[in-house]
């Protein structure tokens, strides 16, 4: 127990899961969370209203003790997604797997430290979801002393089971299919299931059929909470767990408990028997045997420093599986998705036959419209993908390179943000596709939202980058650490959601016509590119004296 509290603690301070670098001071620390918090806010107030509202509606269908089942699902599935990509890296992949594998502790010790710091850190996830649901079942439904001890022994142990089913699974492949046995290989492959997972359970959700709504609606015509009992293959401890929390009943806890007691009991034997034969050889990465003439070598000099640059940094994103998945991928796949709404959500109707391309030109000021809403549309893809926004950081502890090669601070700095901007503008042109497959309009308004798209995403980019640049995130064990646990990116999607704000509050003043909220906003953001361009260089000289 000794050696297992050691080695916890040591997993703990490594920061294998930090948010933060460093370097960073105490104070700057708690400035940072105390500013999360209060943007996240909003956030837990709407859940708050959701659970508020739902328990009052479903409970004159006497299924009010179903939004347990759903809270505690939505936490166990959103554990279990991300932990699918997070746990390899974790257990696998660490640059301390090598160091540990050669001690003399047991395979299911080092696997239990590294399982306990996951779930203390999935505890503030849990907390968002769990505290604003049991919060409003309190006010709707009633306090029980019984109900908020099981209550707090089920948020303490709920994120066991689905970080259990990920490792396992982990370990299992791990162990038995070689090809996956490559951090590269698995991180992209992997990243890329759990990518069309979330989507493929997004479309579900979204096509189920009328026969399948009405067994819903006849079960909540049932009463008696008869939908509690009603559980899932993937995680069947959730009925328990709703039972035991909404009566307070003992038997169905330990139910719940028993379950995941079980399940860890897997996990064990898994360490055991699995863990060290996967484990052996897996910090290697692929790498190229390619060999280059005389001839590519004299013809890769005639490119200029700029764009050869821009080259390099687009071959790291693109064949390193972490950045893939986390920066390209998602700004690529976000124009499937809206696809994917609107064919949804038309359910056949043809808007071509009722809405024609010359209805559309005789609108009054629909030059302006299409604009303003290509500011709008630019700014959110550009800091969706945040590229930008962790340019610095994904250079980690080799960034000292960037002071030795002959290339000027503020041409990589450039450079990493062109990469962001050119993904950034190719994604939102992407956006047409799907508008032009539902409905026809004149193609000078495609000119305009090219113009009004590509504007907004290179002051998102360029603003991303600065703030990477004052705050880079140099110091990470891992590549995920870099891009997920960085709040440089969750910045640059609050500078995204702030621009997106102000051109909508913008057009709905009363005061302010559509063309003069067009032309302000074009000649500000011509004015905000020029002032962030020319920062840039300030900012890579401060960035050349902290490195």
């Amino acid at each position: 127990m000794r050696k297992f509290l050691a080695l916890t603690k040591v997993q703990l301070k490594s920061g294998a899961i930090s948010t933060t670098d460093g370097t960073i001071k105490q104070w700057k620390k708690i400035l940072l969370y105390i500013f999360l918090l209060v943007c996240m806010l909003p956030t837990l107030v709407l859940i708050a209203l959701g659970f508020y509202h739902g328990f009052d509606f479903m409970r004159t269908f006497g299924q009010a003790g179903y939004l347990m089942n759903i809270g505690y699902l939505i936490t166990a599935i959103i554990i279990f997604l991300f932990s699918i990509f997070a746990i390899p890296s974790i257990y696998y992949f660490s640059k301390d797997i090598d160091q540990l594998l050669t001690l003399p502790i047991q395979p299911e010790m080092i696997l239990t430290s590294k399982l306990v710091v996951c779930i203390i850190y999935e505890y503030l996830f849990t907390a968002a979801v769990l505290i604003p649901m049991y919060g409003s079942f309190v006010m709707q439904i009633g306090f029980s002393f019984l109900s908020l001890l099981v209550f707090l022994i089920i948020f303490i142990t709920l994120p066991i089971y689905p970080l259990v089913l990920s490792s396992v699974l982990t370990m299992i492949i791990m162990r038995f299919v070689p090809f996956f046995n490559n951090r590269d290989r698995f991180n992209l492959i992997g990243g890329v299931v759990v990518v069309i997972a979330a989507m493929s359970l997004s479309f579900w959700l979204q096509t189920m059929n009328t026969q399948d709504m009405s067994s819903i609606i006849q079960a909540l015509m049932d009463g008696n909470n008869s939908l509690m009992q009603i559980g899932t293959i993937l995680f069947p401890f959730i009925p328990a767990a709703s039972i035991a929390t909404y009566y307070g009943d003992f038997l169905q806890l330990f139910l719940y408990l028993g379950i995941l007691v079980i399940s860890f009991i897997v996990f064990l034997f898994c360490g055991k028997f699995l863990y060290f034969q996967g484990a052996i050889g897996s910090s290697e990465t692929s790498h190229s045997r390619r060999k280059f003439s005389n001839k590519q070598l004299k013809e890769s000099t005639h490119h200029s420093v700029f764009r050869t640059y821009v080259i390099k940094e687009f071959k790291i994103l693109f064949r390193t599986p972490v950045f893939f998945t986390n920066c390209v991928l998602t700004a690529l796949l976000m124009p499937i998705i809206f696809s994917i709404a609107i064919i949804t959500s038309l359910d056949g109707l043809d808007i071509k036959s009722i809405i024609t391309p010359q209805m559309i030109d005789q609108l009054p000021h629909v030059w302006a419209y299409v604009l303003v809403i290509s500011f709008i549309v630019g700014g959110f893809m550009g800091g969706m993908n945040m590229i930008s926004a962790t340019a610095i950081s994904r250079e980690g502890t080799n960034a000292y390179f960037m002071k030795y090669i002959p290339v000027p601070i503020s041409t990589q700095v450039l450079a990493k943000a062109t990469c962001g901007i050119i993904l950034s503008i190719f994604s939102s042109w992407l956006l047409l596709i799907p508008i032009h497959l539902v409905i026809e309009y004149p193609i000078y308004l495609d000119l305009i939202f090219l113009l009004g798209s590509a504007l907004s995403t290179i002051i998102i980019n360029l603003a991303s980058i600065l703030v990477d640049s004052h705050r880079p995130k140099l110091v990470w064990e891992q590549e995920t650490a870099a891009v997920k646990q960085n709040m440089n990116g969750f910045i640059s999607m609050l500078f995204s959601f702030l621009f997106a704000a102000v051109c909508i509050a913008l057009l709905y003043m009363l005061w302010v016509t559509v063309v003069i909220c067009a032309v302000v906003l074009l000649i500000a953001q011509i004015i905000l590119v020029i002032v962030l361009y020319r920062s840039i260089k300030n900012a890579s000289n401060r960035l050349l004296n902290s490195i």
